[in-house]
């Protein structure tokens, strides 16, 4: 069975994980990262996987989707302080083991403090065993745990103090309470993983079936002073940690260093200076004015609102040494004014440079996200990539056509979506041993159907769209998600239909055709069932990743495809034009219309067609599916528009 071990930071999760995976099961761990202080180099050599992602729902969904999981234990994060946080976790748990059909989960709460709070009032209803439709809830809370491995944030204080004083050399005895070996509290979890246990129990009160604990209190401590006799520095300070600690301090009151020194020198000169700069305006230069615009340029607004104050107060000392009345500041524009310029060209610079620096690190955020949804994406498809290269062996030895589907999902295996759509014909065609199939794709609005890419026999016969609504079949097959067999020799419909689901929604419709009806039996049926997950799953990775790089393959928010992309689409297009004979035609637009009338290109074209640009801003279309009548009529269709375009010669087939 595929076990997902998740929730906290805490050993126990590691200790679970490697238990599952020595009794054989398909484990993986996922932890939820919020600090680059947990790193992937703790789980370097671990025989099971592990996803290390921050809270993100949708990469979560990713993990849950890709691997299909029979058992989800969720250990609680103690070291999440926030009630709510913790809340919404554990119900983004339970509602993906819900939606993808995991049958069991098993709730460790880590955090043993009564609260009057709605997260308590959840937990109790878990205690309660409270079940989710087909989702069984397990609930085992195991007080207090101790053993070897732990950090001193897991132990319980009374245990912390008990082991560094059998450390120093030292007797100290612990009050018999509920504390539990975390091997003990391992092999319960698994003994109600195992046997399908479903609601509440608790360490000491409540039966396991088969679960007796193997240690005593006293044998547990013997044991875990053991190992921290061997591990004595597990606990120590790590001082590299602490120098970084008073480095990042020392970095934060630089600025305010900074700020005195400078306010110190330009006070200096105005005090030495005074009688000459107020008396007899003889030493022109404000140097409160460029104290306040430097600090304000460098620092921003935090230390420019001190700067301004500091210059003000400077002004008003300087002039009061040597005109001592306070109300010829007062009553004297000239003093307001300098004063209030102070004030509008700090405020002015620090908004400026903090905008700024607000501006670079949103970019920096954007850019991090985009990396990293990008690297978890590969990540995902070079371990579902493994798992294939694990499987090789066993599926190609085998006699029966499973070795067939793997051979042939190796098409398959592209991050490129047109590439993935010319592999599923090549698929389909070896496996269900048929020349007569098509895919289109649908619209956003699921009112017409594009056609993508068809077998090389059907260059006559598939048509270019489909109207949705003109086959009560399409329709429900979309509405439903359901492969359709066509029982009742439909002369209008094809053999079978099958469905292209991503996030939920259907994206693509398969179409067979040329299938005899004598083979249309139930083990045909499952190879065409297998051969469209392969072919959705291929799908959903190629269009993550192509959400990943949209930042590097459109031009801006315009829709526009960059010039190395629109080339390797070209590329595509002629394999295609070779393989299956999909003619492809590519116009070029006239020189002058800018990438803002991108919108009105796309108004023109399908949704399968592209539009790129080059260097020299030059627009191009590629129009999928079209033959030489269809292409003008599109060039019609943009002259109306005012955009005149024509036919690139040598490229339209």
């Amino acid at each position: 069975m595929n076990v997902l071990i998740t929730g906290g930071r805490s050993t126990i999760v590691k200790c679970l994980a490697e238990r599952f995976y020595k009794e054989g099961e398909s484990t993986i761990l996922v932890e939820i990262v919020n600090s680059l202080k947990h790193t992937k180099e703790k789980y370097k050599g671990a025989a099971f996987k592990c996803y290390q992602i921050e809270d993100n729902k949708e990469k979560l969904e990713w993990v849950f989707k890709v691997n299909q999981f029979d058992i989800v234990i969720y250990v609680e994060d103690q070291w999440e302080k926030a009630e709510e946080k913790r809340f919404n976790r554990l119900m983004q748990y339970i509602e993906l083991a819900h939606q993808y059909g995991v049958g069991q989960l098993i709730f460790v709460p880590m955090v043993h403090k009564e609260l009057n709070s709605s997260y308590a009032v959840f937990r109790k209803k878990l205690l309660e065993g409270r079940f989710m439709g087909e989702l069984s809830l397990t609930t085992l809370d195991a007080s207090y745990i101790y053993g070897p491995n732990l950090k001193e944030e897991e132990l319980e204080k009374e245990v912390v103090a008990y082991i560094k004083a059998a450390l120093n050399g030292q007797n100290k005895s612990l009050k018999q309470q509920n504390y539990y070996y975390i091997g003990d509290v391992i092999d319960a979890v698994y003994k109600l993983a195992s046997q399908k246990h479903v609601g509440v129990f608790e360490l000491g009160k409540d039966t396991i079936q088969g679960w007796q604990p193997k240690y005593s209190l006293e044998v547990g401590l013997e044991k875990t002073v053991a190992w921290y006799v061997k591990n004595k520095d597990f606990w120590e300070i790590d001082k590299l940690a602490e120098k970084q600690a008073f480095l990042k301090r020392l970095k934060f009151l630089l600025p305010y260093g900074e700020n005195t020194i400078i306010f110190l020198i330009t006070f200096f000169i105005a005090y030495q200076t005074r009688d000459n700069t107020v008396r007899y305006n003889v030493f022109p230069i404000d140097l409160n004015l460029i104290y306040i615009f430097l600090i304000s340029m460098v620092h921003g607004m935090g230390q420019g609102i001190i700067a301004i104050l500091l210059a003000c107060f400077s002004y008003v000392y300087v002039y009061l040494c040597v005109s001592p009345e306070l109300a010829g500041i007062i009553y004297n524009q000239t003093h307001i004014i300098q004063l209030l310029v102070y004030v509008l060209v700090g405020v002015l610079t620090a908004y400026v440079v903090d905008n700024k620096h607000r501006q670079i690190e949103n970019l920096k955020a954007d850019l991090k996200m985009a990396n990293e949804k990008q690297n978890f994406v590969e990540e995902v498809c070079q371990q579902v990539a493994d798992v294939k290269e694990e499987l090789q062996e066993q599926i190609l030895n085998t006699e029966n056509s499973l070795g067939k589907i793997y051979e042939l999902s190796r098409e398959l295996n592209s991050l490129l979506l047109e590439d993935v759509y010319y592999g599923a014909i090549h698929t389909l065609e070896k496996l269900l041993k048929t020349q007569s199939i098509s895919i289109y794709k649908c619209n956003h609005t699921k009112t017409f159907l594009r056609l993508m890419t068809h077998s090389k026999n059907l260059l006559s016969e598939a048509a270019a769209s489909l109207r949705i609504d003109d086959y009560e079949a399409i329709r429900n097959l979309i509405a439903t998600k359901e492969i359709f067999i066509n029982y009742k020799l439909d002369e209008k419909l094809p053999m079978l239909m099958a469905p292209i689901v991503y996030r939920e929604e259907v994206i693509a419709v398969v179409f067979v055709d040329g299938v005899p009806f004598e083979n249309l039996t139930l083990y045909y049926e499952n190879f065409f069932r297998v051969a469209i997950g392969l072919i959705q799953n291929a799908i959903a990775q190629a269009l993550a990743y192509e959400e990943a790089i949209k930042h590097k393959k459109y031009i801006g928010d315009s829709g526009v495809v960059q010039i190395a992309y629109f080339n390797e689409i070209i590329k595509n297009k002629q394999r295609a034009k070779v393989q299956f004979n999909i003619p492809y035609t590519i116009l070029q637009v006239e020189v002058g219309v800018h990438l803002s009338r991108a919108h009105e290109i796309r108004q023109c074209i399908r949704e399968t067609d592209y539009i790129g640009s080059n260097e020299m801003d030059e627009i191009y279309i590629m129009l999928s599916n079209s033959d030489m009548t269809s292409s003008q009529l599109i060039v019609e269709r943009l002259n109306k528009k005012g955009i005149e375009a024509v036919i690139c010669k040598g490229v339209s087939a």
